[in-house]
């Protein structure tokens, strides 16, 4: 669950500067399901995703003292997460792996049919050129403005926009035929 605001994580982060365990993890959990998500959609599977979300961890964590608070805590750790993924992504082809159904659900077989799409759009994110899944998964899985991304990865806010079209439309080419 994240922050429930800007001063509210401001005063986690400084607690956490100073080495105060419930405020690392208040932080932590604050922002771990959106950093599985976003490492999830740049790796692809479940084992590198959840490598990429500890390693952003212990890196943010372990530079606390370098976050100066130009822009918001989660933008910061976007952008190590982005930046543990590309070191993460691997060519080789990805490991199917299985999905856990919920006791709850009310019909398993269309809960694992909605599962196991979900897990294939991301492969198929995962799938397509760094850049273009930097920013699928930055604007459309998190949610980020154009000046946050633009923060994220370095470049101008202009550039998104038609940059993002363009990936865009690579997902929707490699979406065809998906049921």
């Amino acid at each position: 669950m994240p922050c429930a605001d800007g001063a509210e994580e401001a005063r986690l982060v400084a607690e956490a500067k100073t080495g105060n365990p419930a405020a690392l993890a208040a932080l932590y959990e604050g922002h771990r399901d959106r950093v599985y998500d976003l490492a999830f959609a740049l790796t692809g599977n479940h084992e590198d995703a959840e490598d990429v979300r500890q390693m952003t961890f212990v890196r943010a964590f372990l530079g606390l003292g370098k976050f100066r608070g130009e822009s918001a805590f989660r933008t910061w750790l976007v952008r190590i997460c982005v930046n543990t993924g590309r070191s993460a992504r691997r060519p080789a082809v990805r490991r199917a792996e299985p999905v856990a159904l919920q006791q709850d659900c009310v019909d398993p077989g269309a809960e694992a049919h909605r599962r196991l799409r979900a897990e294939e759009i991301r492969r198929r994110i995962a799938s397509l050129p760094r850049w273009a899944a930097e920013l699928i998964a930055l604007c459309d899985l998190q949610g980020l403005s154009y000046r946050e991304i633009a923060g994220v990865l370095g470049c101008s806010c202009g550039g998104i926009g038609p940059r993002l079209h363009r990936a865009r439309r690579m997902l929707k080419e490699r979406l065809e035929g998906l049921a």
